[in-house]
């Protein structure tokens, strides 16, 4: 999701072609939209096209989800690059490989990694989605959760709660 997020990023920001503004359009809805709507949603769709629910479902849900996220703050860090870094590079021999990995890359990564951040709080964030396209053998652990709770809560609960939290508060100190 991160890498795909990135490279969307890089193509929305270098390149111009037809529907380029439409496609930065269809970039906000995932985001704007409740999640019990976009879930029902999702379920409908994926049993029209034959997915169903399962592994799969649940994968492309969240991929779907938290793409737009990786995508913005991606091309909001592009937005600060400075095109004459990369040309310079290239009037110093650098091919296109070398300009991206070894100058815009080094760039947006911060952006990246907040990308990432985002994608993953999005995604362990998506019980309702989640909770819609599992089936009984696959679930993520938002739905393994609730379905504890529903049940009373136990000293797993609490520990697992608390790792969540943990390791929140250490990825927040990090960025």
């Amino acid at each position: 999701c991160v890498v795909l997020g990135s490279a969307a990023s890089l193509a929305l920001y270098r390149y111009e072609f037809r529907g380029k503004k439409f496609l930065q359009a269809l970039l906000f809805p995932p985001i704007a939209i409740p999640w019990l709507i976009t879930g029902t949603a999702m379920l409908i769709f994926f049993f029209g096209v034959g997915i169903g629910r399962g592994l799969h479902a649940i994968l492309l849900g969240h991929v779907a989800l938290a793409l737009p996220y990786v995508i913005v703050v991606v091309s909001a860090r592009l937005q600060t690059f400075a095109p004459e870094l990369e040309e310079a590079a290239r009037s110093l021999g650098a091919n296109q490989w070398q300009v991206t990995r070894r100058v815009t890359l080094p760039w947006i990564m911060p952006g990246v990694i907040a990308g990432g951040l985002f994608a993953f709080a999005v995604s362990f964030d998506q019980f309702v989605v989640s909770y819609f396209l599992a089936t009984p053998g696959q679930t993520t652990l938002p739905v393994e959760i609730y379905a504890a709770i529903r049940k009373g809560f136990t000293p797993e609960i609490n520990a697992v709660s608390t790792i969540i939290i943990v390791v929140s508060m250490a990825l927040m100190l990090l960025t």
